[in-house]
């Protein structure tokens, strides 16, 4: 009667579908309709898999990232969005099933990791939200923020746990399904220490709390929060701490600055990037687990291979050993596994692009002969990264790594012609048209070689005495990764002389935080010795440009960050620069002895004698050699 109908969906906003209930798979099947739009305007078999694989990235991927900045998209949609994907990368068309020559885990893993960097877009989703969790994790301020706190928070301010019910948005259902992972990911930095607790959350490690280590807490502190384990004297109360904790995190203490109710409150931080800043790539590299240790420069140097990017593509290929080999067709029971040009021989890899006489007789033509014998007896993985790597040509002025790869392109090329009656023979001396195409490919991309390949020029380095009336402050910082890490730092005149030095052991802590802590005790024994113009020397640029900017700089540190500002901006005249390692050698010794000595600060009103020859160096204006990029 009142003329209203029920409707299940209100269509879309901002190209995002505004549905009431939980997302299904036929609201999100536009996506999918999009992705097979673009496919039908271009034809699979016309393009190289360099060229499908560049597409693929480049569009399809695209499609549905702007959804998934606010919504988890059914994961039935992605997986069918992917399969299509698959299905282009390796040109089938029509129905028609083709050989996946790597495999689909493989080709989505990051380029230094042997793939070739195409995302999982299930955890690309789930990156994307893990945004939104930490607009309200960190206190962003925004109307939609605002409505979600007060309509959620339920007595949790700081969103440590949530829930959902039922009757709740679809946004927040999403959100709740991802904030565990998204907690494994984020810790706290040091403010002024009234929002952390002492011992549930995590701030002295980026990854786990104290409690997590199963440690007895005793009774008395158990609820205690970070600003409580402060002295009178604005020092950590290690008299409380070193009874009933180990030494190991005792040491990580030392490495923090303790709070103090003039900083600013504590801050969320994320780690998966080394500023403490969220990125939604540093979240999907976390949520798919790509671990630093686990990736290989070599495969990285097959994407610097200066050739076509369809030659690097089928040298990736070879790397993974998954040429389409007679060898490899019989594994299919789809062929005899023998070269059709030898006798009783298997056409594997190494056979068709270097064993083969039709192979060898090319390389003989190209190799110099000092190494040809180990050329021809290398396994496959060796074989592929020392010609990556060495220059085993003829000719000095053409890089070998080239030669190489576009030969073993030229030698797959040809057999197949000759496999599939191609009418087109193979050339009688080979060895010259690769020559020859090499030469042209250089011709060509001579212009965005001179782009790339910035002037390298030697300068000499040394100590620069500062100008009468300024004295000059050296400082670093050093990290011996999960052992020790240390600070150190000399105060000198404008002759040279020795004014005062310090060193710091850190407990364990990285080289940012270091140097940072360098900076700051260095502020201080000038500020003990009556400093008023100085001039601060430090071999980190990212340090010397956090401090020279007025705003912004790396969450993780802040706390020390504001402390160093601080003092930059009492009644002295001083400025920040950047000097080269080889110029702050007595400030690298000092850090480093830092690291070797017991816990704290140790001030050296004279010279120690281990820094004796190189104070005498810098005074004497000894140089160094170093080669720089301009």
């Amino acid at each position: 009667m009142s003329g209203f109908s029920e409707a299940t969906s209100l269509g879309k906003y901002l190209g995002v579908p505004l549905v009431g209930r939980a997302p299904k798979r036929s609201d999100y099947n536009y996506l999918i309709n999009q992705v097979k739009m673009k496919l039908s305007t271009w034809k699979a078999k016309q393009l190289s898999l360099a060229g499908r694989i560049t597409l693929s990235k480049a569009v399809i991927e695209a499609i549905p990232i702007y959804p998934m900045m606010t919504t988890s998209i059914p994961k039935a949609c992605l997986h069918e969005i992917q399969k299509i994907q698959r299905a282009f990368i390796w040109g089938e068309e029509n129905g028609e099933r083709k050989y996946h020559a790597v495999s689909w885990d493989n080709i989505t893993k990051p380029k230094a990791f042997g793939g070739l960097g195409i995302r999982r877009l299930v955890q690309m989703n789930k990156a994307c939200l893990m945004k939104l969790a930490w607009s309200i994790r960190s206190g962003e301020e925004a109307l939609w923020i605002d409505v979600i706190r007060g309509k959620y928070s339920r007595g949790n301010s700081n969103f440590n746990h949530v829930v959902s019910k039922s009757h709740d948005s679809n946004l927040w259902k999403n959100l709740v399904n991802i904030w565990n992972s998204f907690n494994l990911y984020e810790f706290w930095t040091i403010g002024n220490g009234s929002k952390v607790r002492a011992w549930d959350d995590k701030w002295l490690y980026q990854d786990k709390s104290i409690q997590d280590f199963g440690i007895m807490i005793p009774e008395s502190l158990k609820h205690m929060m970070v600003n409580d384990l402060v002295d009178t004297n604005g020092g950590w109360r290690f008299d409380l701490l070193i009874p009933w904790l180990p030494s190991n995190i005792i040491s990580k203490f030392h490495a923090i600055m303790a709070p103090s109710s003039d900083s600013n409150e504590d801050m969320m931080a994320w780690s998966g990037t080394a500023n403490g800043e969220f990125s939604i790539a540093s979240a999907y590299t976390l949520l798919c687990r790509f671990n630093d240790d686990a990736w290989e420069a070599d495969w990285l140097q097959i994407w610097r291979l200066r050739v076509p990017e369809r030659i690097r593509t089928f040298i990736w290929i070879i790397r993974h050993d998954r040429l389409l080999t007679n060898y490899r067709k019989s594994k299919m029971h789809i062929s005899e596994p023998w070269c059709n040009h030898c006798v009783d021989v298997v056409e594997d890899t190494l056979h068709v692009l270097r064993d083969c006489p039709l192979a060898k007789s090319v390389w003989c033509n190209l190799l110099n002969g000092k190494d040809k014998d180990w050329f021809f007896t290398a396994a496959l993985d060796e074989w592929i990264i020392l010609n990556m790597k060495k220059q085993l040509g003829r000719d000095n002025n053409l890089s070998w790594a080239s030669v190489w790869a576009t030969s073993c392109h030229f030698l797959w090329l040809w057999r197949n012609r000759e496999t599939h009656g191609d009418s087109r023979l193979r050339p009688l001396q080979p060895w010259k048209l690769i020559l020859k195409w090499v030469m042209q490919y250089f011709e060509a991309d001579v212009s965005g070689i001179v782009i790339a390949n910035r002037q390298k020029v030697e300068i000499t380095v040394t100590w620069q005495c500062p100008e009468d009336g300024w004295l000059s402050l050296n400082t670093d910082g050093a990290s011996r990764g999960h052992t020790s890490a240390g600070c150190g730092g000399l105060l000198r005149n404008s002759e040279g002389q020795w004014l005062g030095g310090f060193s710091r052991n850190l407990g364990r802590c990285n080289a940012y935080i270091a140097e940072l802590w360098g900076v700051h005790d260095g502020l201080c024994l000038a500020r003990d010795k009556g400093a008023k113009k100085l001039k601060v020397y430090v071999d980190s640029s990212v340090v010397v440009h956090t401090l020279n900017s007025t705003t912004g700089g790396s969450v993780v540190g802040w706390r020390l960050i504001q402390e160093i500002r601080r003092l930059l901006a009492l009644d002295w005249e001083i400025k920040v620069c950047h000097s080269y390692r080889e110029a702050n050698a007595c400030a690298d010794a000092l850090a480093n002895m830092g690291c070797d000595h017991g816990p704290g600060i140790r001030v050296y009103e004279q010279c120690p004698s281990r820094l004796s020859l190189l104070l005498l160096a810098d005074t004497m204006g000894i140089t160094t050699p170093r080669v720089i990029v301009v």
